[in-house]
């Protein structure tokens, strides 16, 4: 792979400093030769208010074009003809982040050279899991928001399941499966079109409008693949 995108809780309590010697102890030689972007979770935000938050910025803080660290908890970045929007899911969604969505979204719609945007968070707007759907960001119309900014495909965590399907004009992938427990199904989403609760990775590869994934169980046997063209 060329780099690794993680939709949070790398951590059990985010003010805890074993926790993150523990993860980095662990993720060593993986992230020895690849680079990791991340959007926050909320065990990373769990703990002493203000800690987690300062010791996830202090590891994965997104730099400007200056090489400037952005200390807060969502970005943006760009990789060949992809665009990726890490959002902090744990927000209310009525203020600065949303705002600053919007604005970015806007501004990717005529980004030359851009192809796809992918928007990356932890508690995402679909789910036949447990912790269900994302509901602020359905009360605060952030679902119309991402249509509207032509994004190709929501990726989060929360759940810890394997979950693919499309609602409102948006496809969605819930992969919550790197090793916690995993949770049974307690919903029918009518979202969703494939469900599985298993420790799983997906694969994604870009070439140029095309999008492809295979999702692997951590056996290594294959769970689905299947693909899609870009927004435009």
């Amino acid at each position: 792979s060329d780099f690794l995108v993680h939709t949070g809780d790398m951590v059990a309590t985010g003010d805890e400093e074993d926790d993150w010697k523990s993860f980095f102890d662990v993720e060593n030689s993986l992230l020895r030769d690849r680079c990791v972007f991340a959007s926050v979770g909320n065990h990373e935000l769990a703990g002493e208010k203000g800690v987690g938050a300062a010791a996830f910025l202090r590891y994965f803080a997104l730099a400007d074009d200056g090489g400037k660290d952005r200390p807060r908890l969502y970005g943006s970045f760009r990789w060949s003809n992809t665009r990726f929007f890490l959002l902090n899911a744990m927000d209310d969604w009525s203020g600065e982040e949303r705002a600053w969505l919007k604005e970015e979204l806007d501004r990717a719609l005529t980004e030359p050279g851009l192809a796809h945007r992918f928007a990356v968070l932890h508690h995402g707007p679909y789910s036949s899991g447990p912790h269900g759907p994302n509901e602020r960001l359905h009360k605060n119309g952030v679902i119309q928001i991402l249509r509207e900014g032509k994004v190709d495909l929501v990726l989060s965590g929360h759940d810890h399941v394997y979950e693919r399907g499309a609602g409102e004009g948006i496809k969605y992938i819930v992969s919550g499966g790197a090793g916690a427990p995993l949770y049974a199904r307690k919903q029918k989403t009518p979202e969703a079109a494939v469900f599985e609760p298993v420790h799983h990775f997906v694969e994604v590869s870009v070439d140029g409008d095309e999008v492809d994934l295979v999702v692997k169980r951590a056996s290594g046997s294959v769970l689905e693949a299947c693909g899609f063209e870009g927004a435009g």
